[in-house]
């Protein structure tokens, strides 16, 4: 069974946005697409993007219900409340 890693569980890490970044970047530039949790909801961050503008993320949203979306959304849009990734 994998490793479950939780930016709210393990090292506080919502709080240290440098790190917070990184990880997020790491992951997805590994191929391991993660959970981005926002208020009340729940997307699979799959792409990353830095550019001039902002940092964007990549994401499938399941809402709304039978349609889903795929869009990107700049990184500072919306408060993110856990990314979690679960490792092999």
């Amino acid at each position: 069974m994998g490793e479950i890693f939780s930016s709210t569980l393990r090292g506080r890490i919502e709080h240290l946005s440098a790190d917070r970044e990184r990880f997020i970047k790491d992951e997805i530039a590994a191929n391991r697409p993660l959970k981005s949790g926002i208020t009340g909801h729940a997307r699979c961050a799959r792409g990353y993007s830095e550019s001039v503008l902002g940092d964007y993320i990549y994401i499938n949203d399941l809402w709304p219900v039978n349609t889903g979306l795929v869009y990107w959304e700049w990184r500072g849009l919306r408060t993110h409340t856990t990314d979690i990734h679960v490792k092999d």
